[in-house]
C-alpha cells in the first residue's frame, strides 16, 4: 500500500486513484435513502492501523438512525459486502468551503480531534 503524507497522518492508497470511484459510489448509494439530506464518504484511520470507509451523514429525517442507513446500504445490492462502509456518523452539516466544496478533512478532525 502507497502511503502519502497528509495534515491527518497518511493517506492510504485506496483513498486515490479508485478509491474516489469507491468514495462517489458509496455517496450515491446513501443518497438513495429518501431520509439522507447529505453525505460525505473518506478513508479515515482505523484502531488497526488500517485505513475504515467511513459515512458522514446529514439527516433529513429525524427518526434515521445510522443502523437504518447500514442496513439500507447492506440491502440496496448497489455494494458489494467489501464496498460498504465499516462507520456511519450522523453530523448537523457537511463543512464546505466558500465555494461549496466539502471539507472532509474537517469531518475526520471532529471524530479524531486533530486540530
Amino acid at each position: 500500500m502507497v502511503e502519502r503524507e497528509s495534515s491527518l497522518g497518511y493517506i492510504p492508497d485506496e483513498a486515490t486513484g479508485s478509491g474516489q470511484f469507491l468514495i462517489r459510489k458509496v455517496e450515491e448509494a446513501i443518497y438513495r435513502h429518501p431520509g439522507v439530506a447529505e453525505v460525505a464518504a473518506v478513508f479515515m484511520p482505523g484502531l488497526d492501523g488500517k485505513f475504515d470507509l467511513a459515512a458522514f451523514i446529514v439527516p433529513a429525517d429525524t427518526s434515521l438512525t445510522p443502523q437504518i442507513v447500514k442496513h439500507f446500504v447492506e440491502s440496496s445490492g448497489y455494494l458489494s459486502a467489501g464496498e460498504f462502509p465499516h462507520r456511519y456518523h450522523f453530523v448537523p452539516e457537511i463543512p464546505k468551503t466558500p465555494s461549496g466544496k466539502c471539507q472532509k478533512h474537517k469531518l475526520v478532525q471532529s471524530l479524531i480531534g486533530d486540530d
